[in-house]
């Protein structure tokens, strides 16, 4: 089953076209890398998968045209660590992945039981449940992207989207991200698609490559 299928796409600002004609196909299960240099145009891509760009030509989401203000539950998106949370704000572990249920608390905002099992229990799938009651700000650079995603998880998506997640992380951590990248597909079937810069990823079994660049969307 083809979870992401992009077709002759292209976006313009102004005059200009900033993506042109670009195509890509990604199934189910896969682990898709997107490679690119600053100002490829990585990040306007991926706003208009997640429908907040307009586009010219095809973008399917599990069979789904993505149009402005559709409904995207399948999806949860990562951005990168530095527009992820106000670190000043005083907010834990387990409050934060919360955050990712805030659609269905009860009338008066509030996680409901069964929201507070769901967050534990992807704590718990990712190794973070000793850290549920820490303020997110005195956290690890690794340990922090480990809970953002586990925010994105919190709602069971079939699509992942991972923009830049290893930006901040040191080489130890880089080995357990990929790690848990391994655990997201094998446990969930997830699938991913992630934005790095770092040609590292390439080796990573199974792992579809997407380079941008001036010329165009290339894979392999």
């Amino acid at each position: 089953m083809t979870a992401l299928s992009i077709k002759n796409l292209t976006f313009s600002y102004g005059d200009q076209d900033l993506l042109k004609d670009l195509s890509m196909e990604v199934q189910k299960g896969d682990l898709a890398l997107l490679l690119g240099e600053n100002g490829s145009g990585k990040s306007t891509l991926l706003k208009c998968i997640l429908g907040l760009l307009p586009y010219q030509g095809q973008i399917k989401i599990f069979d789904q045209e993505v149009k402005k203000n559709m409904d995207l539950s399948s999806v949860s998106y990562v951005p990168q660590q530095g527009d992820q949370i106000n670190l000043s704000f005083p907010i834990n572990v387990l409050e934060y992945v919360l955050l990712g249920l805030y659609q269905s608390f009860n009338l008066f905002k509030q996680p409901s039981r069964k929201n507070k099992a769901q967050a534990l229990d992807v704590l718990e799938d990712l190794g973070l449940t000793s850290l549920a009651k820490q303020p997110v700000q005195t956290l690890s650079g690794g340990q922090r992207q480990r809970v953002f995603i586990a925010q994105a998880l919190v709602k069971n998506p079939q699509l992942l989207i991972l923009d830049e997640p290893t930006v901040g992380i040191d080489v130890h951590q880089l080995a357990s991200f990929k790690d848990l990248l391994a655990q997201l597909r094998r446990d969930r079937n997830l699938t991913i698609l992630m934005v790095t810069h770092d040609p590292d990823f390439k080796s990573l079994p199974g792992a579809q490559i997407y380079s941008l660049d001036k010329e165009g969307l290339r894979h392999g």
